[in-house]
């Protein structure tokens, strides 16, 4: 079995689809009964593993009912456009907001990720994002379930906060939820132990409502929580309030020094420490290269959200 994809609990595959490097960035594989679905997609780089995780449970691209997206961000939704086209009988669904911008790419999601990494960035990860039929999409409402094969149901929940067009997904057959990016990063896992943080990227980083939705998460109370960064862990009534206290920790070191020149120099410092002491605490290695992109993603996310709260 190839290492990039394996089977995290009975019929749900995990899939590397290594963007921007392998082990960061994950979709998933549902299967019932020969019909499937995928949460997210990742990007063009994960687009052979899709197939060739396909090909080794033997389902067909035909028998995939759904692409599931958590939100419009490219690491979640790149390779939408191009699965389609691969998947005849797919539908792609999601929050209208993420569904919009998908249909439409060139309005807003393209200048939007070009401004925040580069067009060189850009083009090495991402490529030409296609038009999706509108025909061919399914907007989900907070709490719409759609249908795998005649009874698995898998139940779209509004999960605001890192983006407000968010939304997980619940799956009572297999006790999970995929949570796309809203209940956090974890790169280092050990058994129960895990090193979660959640990640505030530019512009819509809002703490109420993240708060609100890992609380939402949490009430679920299920056996699992399977990430986009990465993989399945054990879920704990703890990770939502470790995330929760991680949070409101850096807001408490952002706001003394929000109106200072070197803002994002002097957050940037501070969270790299922060993280490695807290690694340190818990038993990692503080070593958090894993988490430097991260990093950079929360000081711009903040960066913004403190400027725009002082501007209203």
């Amino acid at each position: 079995m190839s290492l990039l994809y394996q089977e995290s609990l009975p019929g749900v595959w995990r899939i590397d689809v290594s963007h921007p490097a392998p082990q960061y960035s994950c979709c998933y594989l549902i299967v019932e009964k020969g019909a499937s679905a995928l949460v997210d997609c990742g990007a063009k780089n994960g687009i052979a593993t899709i197939m060739d995780t396909l090909a080794a449970q033997q389902i067909a691209p035909e028998q995939v009912q759904w692409i599931i997206v958590t939100h419009a961000h490219l690491d979640h939704a790149g390779a939408a456009a191009q699965l389609m086209q691969l998947f005849p009988n797919a539908t792609l669904a999601g929050h209208p907001s993420a569904i919009k911008h998908l249909i439409n790419p060139h309005k807003k999601l393209v200048p939007g990720v070009t401004k925040l990494y580069g067009k060189k960035w850009f083009d090495e990860q991402y490529g030409e994002l296609l038009p999706i039929n509108a025909t061919r999409t399914r907007i989900l409402a907070d709490g719409e379930s759609v249908m795998l094969d005649a009874k698995r149901q898998l139940t779209a929940l509004y999960t605001p906060g890192h983006a407000w067009h968010h939304l997980s997904v619940y799956d009572a057959t297999r006790d999970t939820f995929y949570a796309g990016d809203a209940y956090g990063v974890s790169y280092y896992q050990q058994g129960n132990n895990a090193l979660i943080f959640p990640v505030m990227p530019p512009t819509q980083f809002d703490p109420t409502a993240m708060e609100t939705s890992l609380r939402k998460l949490q009430a679920l109370n299920t056996k699992w929580a399977a990430l986009a960064h990465y993989g399945v862990i054990p879920n704990t009534a703890t990770i939502a309030e470790l995330q929760i206290e991680s949070m409101y920790e850096w807001i408490a070191l952002a706001e003394p020094i929000a109106n200072e020149n070197g803002f994002v120099t002097t957050f940037r410092t501070q969270l790299n420490t922060w993280f490695a002491e807290v690694a340190a605490k818990k038993g990692f290695d503080n070593d958090i290269s894993r988490h430097h992109h991260d990093i950079s993603l929360t000081v711009a996310g903040f960066a913004h959200w403190l400027e725009q709260r002082n501007t209203n």
